[in-house]
């Protein structure tokens, strides 16, 4: 499900989640590397690359985890992220302008409140529960 958007979020332990990012920067770096080395075999197949070029940087682009530039680490009161450890120039850049911009959306204070109503809401069933069985 991870390669077609339908989670939103993984939870697992550090150990899995580090395979799971290697496996996959791995699968995609060598999908890349096939689709570039068969559509430069020839005059014909880069003649057609340069048609395919704009859709293909856009897909390399959405996919990129440089693009990303880091990931939050959630259930500590602050703002931390950790990025790749082969992270550069442009991995960084990217990764201060999602903090940037995380911070600007009160990422800590929507987690707070989304994590508050979650208890209450969890709480409310058993509150009710216990009241009938005391009437």
């Amino acid at each position: 499900d991870l390669p077609f958007n339908r989670c939103d979020v993984l939870v697992c332990d550090g150990f899995v989640g580090n395979i799971v990012l290697k496996l996959s920067e791995g699968i995609v770096k060598a999908v890349f590397q096939k689709i570039k080395d068969q559509l430069t075999a020839s005059f014909w197949t880069k003649l057609k690359a340069y048609l395919l070029k704009k859709p293909l940087l856009a897909l390399k682009s959405e996919i990129d985890w440089q693009e990303v530039g880091a990931a939050p680490i959630l259930g500590l009161n602050g703002l931390v992220f950790v990025s790749h450890g082969a992270s550069e120039s442009k991995a960084i850049f990217h990764a201060i302008k999602q903090i940037r911009q995380l911070e600007n959306q009160n990422l800590l204070q929507t987690l707070d409140l989304a994590l508050s109503n979650a208890k209450h809401s969890l709480e409310k069933p058993t509150e009710n529960l216990e009241s009938k069985e005391n009437r």
